[in-house]
């Protein structure tokens, strides 16, 4: 009688098992992020007290901010935070281009007037998710 009729499993189950275990150990040993085996680092990575991060808001002419809806634009919008990141690092076309693309958006989605998009940086405390720190880098105002 074969091993697999048995209920054992045969020696091609048991050579991928191992083959299997085998890729899962090299993998989360030698730090290789190849899918579907990982090395981990979301799961056992250690976390700040705090992280550093990015807001945007869109003030109307009398300085009333409301946060910027990234996620309630469309897609193409999705970067922002990227976007927001190396703001400073672009020539003062490429400011412009995005701070214009971005105030239609707020203001197409908002159906009200922009007069300028505020950058800040922020850090929250990671457990609780309080900011407690907020620091304006950038404006920008339609060109």
């Amino acid at each position: 009688m074969a091993e697999a009729e048995r209920g054992r499993p045969g020696r091609a189950g048991r050579a991928a098992t191992a083959a299997f275990l085998a890729a899962l150990v090299v993998s989360g040993a030698g730090g290789l992020d190849a899918w579907p085996f990982t090395d981990w680092r979301l799961f056992a990575g250690l976390r700040r007290a705090t992280e550093t991060g990015w807001v945007a808001t869109a003030a109307d002419g009398r300085g009333v901010e409301r946060a910027v809806p990234f996620s309630a634009l469309p897609r193409h919008y999705a970067g922002a935070l990227q976007l927001m990141q190396g703001f400073g690092r672009l020539d003062d076309d490429g400011r412009r281009e995005l701070c214009d693309a971005w105030i239609q958006a707020v203001e197409e989605h908002h159906a009200s007037a922009v007069a300028e998009i505020r950058l800040y940086r922020t850090t929250v405390e990671t457990r609780s998710g309080n900011v407690i720190r907020r620091s304006l880098e950038h404006t920008c105002g339609r060109s």
